[in-house]
Parts: structure tokens; C-alpha cells; sequence
């Protein structure tokens, strides 16, 4: 529902509607409907934030503008509350904020201000919850940034460990030119033992042809872009990805 309502808002009901078709007719997502993984919540509130932010820029800088991007800090903390990959959404939401208007000069303080605030209201407590336990806010990953605890260090290595052997990371340039490829042939080596959605595939072959008739595609796209290449070199795991693939 939430991808009709800000697909139909921006690209029409057809958009909205076909939008929202492809992402749950993917395998995958059918899959995760039936366990207790909170990637599916993390995707709803990407969603959300992101509409929020494209509503604010469909209305600039006034004062329901900026309750759209209290809204999207809203539920940009959500996802960062729900797990740990969350605070990607919210970093992304937060970077499509600020990013600068057309036409417009200054104004991202005020911006960055709106998505913060309501962000760290609801993330901040489970994130200081995490650093106070284990010294590492974003605990079981950025050890080697945030450090912490010694048990805590030892169980991060051992955890980064083992998800080094989803998908194919460390490998040729190749691997990660086409691994949007092998996501779709071979979709048993990162972590999931049914596809993805082929038609995303053929969509990304099809992207360079909108040219600038695809200008409001191509934010989405940037962003979608984001979250493939930090779950490249983190993390390959395919579940990891519907975030990105949400949008």
C-alpha cells in the first residue's frame, strides 16, 4: 500500500500500481512474508521517508513542505530502529533532504534539522541502548570504526567472518560490474534459496534509455544506487538489497 500511494502521487495510479506489483510478485518478498526477518519493515519505512522527501521537493521550502520531512525523519528513525542496515535508509533519506532544491541557495540546515531531530527521538534510544551494552552503537557491525567492548569485538569478527561467505566478495572487477547478473542466476550464493525478480534486471538494462524523459526516475534510481553499492562491499546477502529495490 505504501509503494501504490507514493508511486500513484508522483507517476501516476498505473505507476503506483505496477510498482507495487513487481516488488510483491518478487519470490523473495513472498518468502520473507513468512518469517520473523524485519527487512520488510525496513522497506515499508524507506519507502515512506523517501515519498516524504520527494513530496517536500515537489512543494519546496514552506511550511507543509517541511512537515513532510518531520514526517520522513519520522520514519527514517523507524527503519534505523528496526535493524541495523535501517540507518542507510536514514542516512539516505537524510542526504536526499539537503541535497539542494532547483533554483533554490542555502536552507540545509533547516532541512537537515526536520529529518534529525524526529530521527534521533526514535532511533537515539535504541542506538545509545546498543553502544551502552556493547560500545559499538551499530553493534554487530563497524567494529573496526566504533571499536567496543572485547566480547563484543571478538563476536563482530566472527560474525563479519561468516557473512563473507554470501555472494562474492573479495572477487575480480567483473564480479561486481555484473552482479546484478549473477544476483539473478545464481541467487543461492547470497543467502536466499529463492529469486529475486528477473524484471528487475531487464529494468536496469532499459534505465539508460529514458534519458531526461526519466528525470523523476533518475533520483530514485541514484538512490536505489546507494543501497546497491554499500550492500556490495559490505554485506551480500539478497534480503540486504529490498531497500533499495523497494524504491
Amino acid at each position: 500500500l505504501a509503494r501504490v500511494a507514493v508511486g500513484s502521487r508522483h507517476f501516476g495510479s498505473a505507476g503506483g500500481l505496477a510498482g507495487a506489483a513487481l516488488f510483491a510478485s518478487a519470490p523473495l518478498v513472498a518468502c520473507l512474508f513468512g518469517t520473523n526477518h524485519t527487512d520488510l519493515f525496513v522497506c515499508l519505512f524507506t519507502v515512506l521517508g523517501v515519498g516524504g522527501v520527494m513530496n517536500f521537493r515537489a512543494q519546496g521550502e514552506g511550511d507543509r513542505g517541511v512537515r513532510w520531512l518531520l514526517l520522513a525523519g519520522l520514519v527514517g528513525g523507524f527503519a534505523a530502529s528496526c535493524k541495523t542496515g535501517g540507518v542507510l535508509s536514514l542516512a539516505v533519506i537524510g542526504a536526499w533532504a539537503v541535497w539542494p532544491l532547483p533554483g533554490a541557495r542555502g536552507g540545509w540546515p533547516r532541512r537537515l534539522a526536520a529529518v534529525a531531530l524526529p530521527a534521533a527521538l526514535v532511533a537515539g534510544p535504541w542506538l545509545l541502548k546498543t553502544w551502552w551494552l556493547t560500545g559499538n552503537p551499530i553493534f554487530p557491525v563497524g567494529g573496526a570504526f566504533f571499536g567496543g567492548k572485547p566480547w563484543a569485538r571478538e563476536y563482530a569478527w566472527h560474525y563479519a567472518r561468516l557473512l563473507q561467505e554470501f555472494g562474492r566478495p573479495g572477487g575480480p572487477l567483473s564480479d561486481y560490474l555484473l552482479s546484478p547478473l549473477w544476483l539473478t542466476l545464481h541467487w543461492e550464493e547470497y543467502g536466499t534459496t529463492v529469486p529475486l525478480h528477473p524484471v528487475w534486471l531487464a529494468l536496469l538494462v532499459c534505465l539508460p534509455l529514458l534519458g531526461r524523459r526519466g528525470r523523476r526516475v533518475w533520483p530514485l534510481a541514484a538512490c536505489c544506487g546507494v543501497f546497491w553499492l554499500a550492500w556490495l562491499f559490505t554485506v551480500q546477502i539478497a534480503r540486504f538489497l529490498l531497500p533499495g529495490l523497494a524504491l
